[in-house]
């Protein structure tokens, strides 16, 4: 090594010592940050349960008129799962697989108050209609004041009690419906039978909302967090012992820190042939593989500056009814699309240089623009061929663009919009060819989709 390095050497080592005492005394305080934050985020979300057993309480006592808090309660609830599972680690096996059980009891939390809301709203309904039928029967000339008495009764015991936990006044409720039974078969009156009729109904909905009410309050949701609780208890004393030992091996590897700065001040040369390596990376669409839109300008600027007697061919690609399945399914399922379209059109580009005679001394270059755009680039192409040429590839990616995924994807078929330029015809630098293909593009959506059009220059 060259003595010049030395001081360099020196100066980098210097610097390098204060991350190793911060990184010393911090060590430990981390890992109780990290650890008070899952603790926090667990009681976060036993908060948002328990405000949630509070809102169904509320809706049921009449004190709250919509389900508008009760959503919002149910929403925050779930946030809070996915806020407790990011925050845990991956060694963290036993408190993900209690997670896990926490999330089922949770999702069938969640259905019954679902079924509360449902049958809440039926409740509501029959609460409104029985005193109109109620106050009906009362001007009824055929009805006696003992009967309308007994109406009235059965009325009121119907609006105002909501558990009939005690059996005696259930089993009054019971006998002022059969006495109302008897006197609908003696006197025939159309509001009478209404009137039992929704009685009857009125008493099941509330019996089927106490015992879905039982369900949500007896769910053992809390007996998981307290053993959740407990595990994340027993992951931070870990994690507190595991601190401690890091400060030692961080005096350790103090020294095998400068040997690593030796060896990068040795080998720098070394890394930056590395770095070219992967400068390949740079040029790919991480989300489909292929060339990104950095490699596409280029290489379609470097057809550009060829000066010969070739053509060359822009396939602008846009998807139709790709915005349906990220709005409807999520961009998670929209990234899937992406990823088996974009596999589809890179399986027909590879197999076409090497079917295609008229293909063998031009170049292929498939690439993603981002979002649903695709692009597919042909160089050094022969000019008598080259027209019937992309007509026959558009019309192939256009059966490639609109083939079935699977059934999942039925509801939201895709389909695409071709635009195509060609250079030198259409434009001699890479903004007006690439303004051309993407004009004539926008011409194909425009006009019935699922379609190709070559550019010329009297496109609206």
């Amino acid at each position: 090594m060259n003595r010049s390095n030395f001081p360099l050497i020196a100066i980098a080592a210097v610097f390098l010592s204060f991350p190793l005492l911060w990184l010393y005394q911090h060590s430990g305080s981390s890992a109780i940050m990290l650890d008070k934050e899952k603790s926090m985020a667990l009681t976060t979300l036993r908060q948002h349960h328990a405000i949630l057993s509070e809102r169904v309480l509320s809706v049921r006592s009449g004190f709250e008129q919509n389900f508008d808090a009760l959503a919002n309660s149910q929403q925050q609830a779930s946030r809070g799962f996915n806020d407790l599972y990011a925050s845990l680690n991956d060694n963290q096996a036993r408190a993900k697989a209690l997670l896990e059980q926490l999330q089922q009891h949770h999702e069938q939390r969640l259905v019954a108050v679902e079924r509360f809301k449902s049958l809440h709203a039926k409740l509501s309904n029959s609460l409104r209609y029985l005193p109109r039928v109620q106050y009906q029967l009362l001007l009824q000339p055929e009805l006696s004041i003992q009967q309308k008495q007994q109406i009235s009764q059965l009325s009121l015991m119907l609006i105002n009690n909501h558990s009939y936990a005690d059996p005696d006044e259930y089993q009054k409720l019971r006998s002022l419906l059969i006495d109302i039974e008897r006197l609908r078969q003696t006197i025939k009156l159309p509001l009478l039978d209404s009137f039992t009729l929704h009685s009857e109904q009125l008493l099941q909905f509330k019996q089927q909302e106490n015992a879905i009410l039982q369900e949500i309050l007896a769910n053992p949701i809390s007996r998981f967090f307290a053993r959740l609780n407990n595990q994340l208890t027993r992951d931070h004393d870990r994690n507190i012992i595991a601190a401690e030992r890091l400060k030692y091996f961080l005096v350790f590897y103090s020294g095998a820190l400068i040997i690593l700065v030796l060896a990068f001040l040795v080998n720098r040369y070394q890394l930056h042939q590395h770095l070219k390596r992967h400068k390949y990376l740079s040029e790919k669409d991480q989300l489909t593989g292929l060339n990104n839109r950095r490699y596409f300008l280029d290489q379609l600027q470097r057809s550009i500056r060829r000066n010969n007697d070739y053509f060359g061919a822009l396939i602008f690609i846009d998807l139709d009814g790709f915005k349906a399945i990220n709005d409807h399914l999520g961009h998670s399922e929209g990234d899937k699309v992406l990823r088996r379209l974009a596999t589809r059109l890179s399986d027909y580009c590879g197999k076409l240089s090497y079917s295609c005679k008229k293909m063998q001394s031009a170049e292929i270059t498939l690439a993603r623009l981002g979002g649903d755009e695709f692009v597919i680039l042909l160089s050094d192409l022969d000019a008598e061929d080259a027209q019937q040429l992309v007509t026959n590839i558009c019309d192939k990616v256009l059966q490639l663009l609109s083939r079935p995924l699977s059934d999942k994807y039925d509801e939201y078929p895709l389909s695409g919009s071709l635009g195509v330029a060609f250079f030198p015809d259409h434009g001699a630098c890479v903004a007006d060819i690439m303004h051309a293909a993407d004009k004539a593009m926008y011409y194909s959506k425009e006009h019935g989709k699922n379609t190709y059009n070559l550019y010329h220059p009297d496109m609206a």
